[in-house]
């Protein structure tokens, strides 16, 4: 609320468990209301096909407005 109209986008934080950091995602998005996100170590720290389902999962809670267990779905 405190940002008034402008878009406030989640960004930082440390290397998570998946379900962690898509639980606070979703929350960040759902409730917070926030446009979107900046995503770093818990894609870049990850294998290269481990990191490509979880920017699936991202992508999912961000642009698709799935809940996080659609999304932990993605990474199986």
């Amino acid at each position: 609320m405190a940002a008034g109209r402008s878009g406030v986008l989640c960004e930082g934080g440390a290397k998570v468990d998946e379900k962690a950091f898509l639980q606070e995602l979703y929350e960040q998005r759902s409730i917070g209301g926030s446009r979107g996100n900046g995503t770093g170590r818990n894609i870049h720290q990850r294998e290269f096909k481990e990191a490509v389902k979880m920017a699936n999962a991202i992508y999912a809670i961000t642009s698709e407005n799935a809940t996080v267990k659609e999304a932990l779905k993605l990474l199986k």
